[in-house]
């Protein structure tokens, strides 16, 4: 299932329940309280959409996350998976994430992510695919999140900064 897809130009982002098992991928996650607000990230390279090997993301926490650049007869590609858990009581997000290194994303390029989940959903996964740039260097993968649970008079900011790193293909090891 791709949860993006090109339209007028410009990368389009969907958002969809997770299907356990689906594509031979399981949301893999712990948090220190299932009762709160939590959410999960990977990030993948490889294949036609770019989710053939996991890189980096939750499931591999200090794991660095280094990308090959593209290139004109070579693009490597990417996909950013973002899974919105549930918690205790109906947790709504809204929020945005960035990823600069995606060919066509500026670092002032956000794309907003919102899901409802109620207690013992599945969790919300959003998602992204597209070339990764063909300039090396130090990026960041960025998620600002605010979820809000009913009958809590305060929500929850959630905050990624995850430094990525494009590397010209020449220098990635193999």
């Amino acid at each position: 299932m791709i949860y993006s897809w090109l339209r007028s130009g410009g990368l389009v982002l969907s958002v969809a329940g997770v299907m356990g098992g689906c594509g031979g991928s399981k949301v893999i996650h712990t948090a220190p309280d299932e009762s709160r607000p939590h959410i999960t990230w990977e990030i993948r390279t490889g294949g036609e959409y770019g989710d053939a090997d996991l890189v980096c993301g939750s499931a591999k926490p200090g794991q660095a996350c280094v990308l090959p650049s593209g290139a004109s007869d070579k693009p490597a590609t990417v996909m950013l998976k973002l899974h919105l858990h549930a918690a205790a009581v109906q947790t709504n997000y809204l929020g945005v994430w960035r990823a600069p290194f995606l060919e066509g994303w500026t670092p002032k390029d956000y794309r907003e992510v919102s899901g409802a989940i109620r207690p013992g959903d599945r969790p919300v996964g959003a998602s992204v695919s597209g070339r990764i740039t063909d300039k090396p260097g130090t990026y960041a993968f960025n998620v600002l999140l605010d979820a809000a649970q009913e009958g809590a008079p305060m929500g929850q900011r959630i905050v990624l900064d995850i430094p990525v790193t494009v590397r010209a293909t020449g220098n990635f090891p193999n």
